[in-house]
């Protein structure tokens, strides 16, 4: 029995208005963690991801060690309003684990949100 561990975190992301970014995060533990996402757009409130939003998305599957498991955050035609920090939490009954990545979204003027 082991506490979840992330094994790779989340990476920052800088990117353009209208393009596609994910976030992934392999997280190790028995057993087995579950992963969820949350968004922080600023204001401390760990909002729990995906919502109703079309454009935004969730996968994750096991691997690839025994163990583990892998988690992606996809964010489909990115806007400003995206800009924001996202957090991989990870958990089972031994504990919890987190890492966080900052998406930086430069708009069609070019500044960097």
């Amino acid at each position: 029995m082991s506490a979840p561990k992330i094994v790779s975190p989340p990476r920052n992301v800088h990117n353009k208005t209208g393009s596609f970014i994910a976030f992934s995060c392999e997280v190790s533990g028995f057993p087995v963690p579950s992963i969820e996402w949350k968004v922080d757009r600023g204001d401390g409130i760990l909002i729990p991801l995906p919502t109703d939003d079309s454009h935004i998305a969730v996968q994750s599957r096991g691997g690839p060690s025994h163990y583990e498991v892998t988690s992606w955050l996809q964010l489909l035609e990115i806007n400003v309003k995206d800009s924001a920090t996202y957090w991989c939490i990870a958990k089972n009954n031994m504990g919890e684990a987190s890492e966080s990545a900052r998406l930086y979204v430069q708009d069609a003027a070019g500044e960097l949100f």
